[in-house]
């Protein structure tokens, strides 16, 4: 009986060697931030990073978190056997298209290096070559000075938190730049959570705005005062409630799109 305990393989040592496997894995990819360490940035902004850099690599190819490495910060993660083709793919598509998904990925976390006053960073495939090279951006392609306003912005919620009175709004807006605001109405801030990653809404808020190529970029201390969801019906479906209205005139013209441009100077 003494010898059978004794060759029984213990619990701990599997669970050790099971612990030792995941250890194991190598990163397929590392997004290395330069000239920073990780103890330089706050743990909300690195998890913004590692969102950004999973989505570079594809939420549907299923990247795992495998650590940080401090090679100024390095976010390391592995990518199962079976999508790494199309990670690859992806991968690729960030370079060669910009306008892609994965492009304007690229070009976000170039923007946030630059918000940063980080001057680049660069992915790393598996054996430690450089894949791509991000530069940091200046702030939002700032154009000229930040003013104080009420502005609107439209875009989709990605979260909202906060623990106190003063709750964090976080948007994702059509040029795919990270909005971050401020709400102080918890009333309020439980109604934009109920449209989590669903319609677009826009919102309008109170701050310092900085004027850019694509628009006005609001500062993260920008207030939330209103928002209101933006209609998403299709315009077949107006223009057939505009035909359908009764004493509705154009139809009785000839030519109404020829009079239209007549209106509007257009020929």
């Amino acid at each position: 009986m003494d010898s059978f305990v004794q060759n029984r393989p213990r619990a701990n040592s599997v669970r050790q060697r099971s612990i030792g496997c995941m250890a194991g894995h190598k990163y397929t990819y590392m997004l290395r931030i330069k000239g920073r360490n990780p103890n330089q940035i706050s743990m909300e902004r690195l998890a913004e990073y590692i969102r950004e850099f999973a989505e570079l690599i594809g939420r549907e190819n299923s990247p795992l978190f495998q650590g940080i490495k401090k090679a100024s910060t390095g976010i390391k993660a592995f990518v199962p056997n079976a999508r790494r083709p199309f990670a690859s793919h992806r991968m690729r598509s960030a370079a060669q298209n910009p306008l892609s998904k994965a492009g304007r990925v690229f070009r976000c976390l170039e923007r946030m290096l630059g918000e940063d006053t980080i001057s680049g960073a660069e992915v790393l495939s598996e054996d430690g070559s450089t894949i791509h090279v991000l530069h940091g951006l200046e702030c939002a392609d700032a154009l000229s000075a930040s003013v104080i306003q009420t502005g609107s912005v439209d875009g989709v919620v990605t979260g909202v938190l906060g623990s106190d009175d003063t709750v964090h709004l976080h948007m994702r807006d059509d040029e795919h730049r990270d909005v971050r605001l401020v709400i102080r109405d918890i009333a309020m801030a439980k109604k934009l959570l109920s449209h989590f990653r669903s319609k677009v809404i826009r919102v309008y808020a109170h701050g310092s705005w900085t004027q850019t190529k694509v628009g006005w970029f609001p500062d993260a201390k920008c207030r939330v005062e209103r928002f209101e969801v933006i209609d998403d019906t299709p315009l077949s479906t107006l223009l057939q409630d505009l035909d359908n209205t009764e004493g509705n005139a154009w139809k009785l013209l000839e030519d109404p799109v020829a009079f239209w441009k007549e209106l509007r100077g257009i020929h």
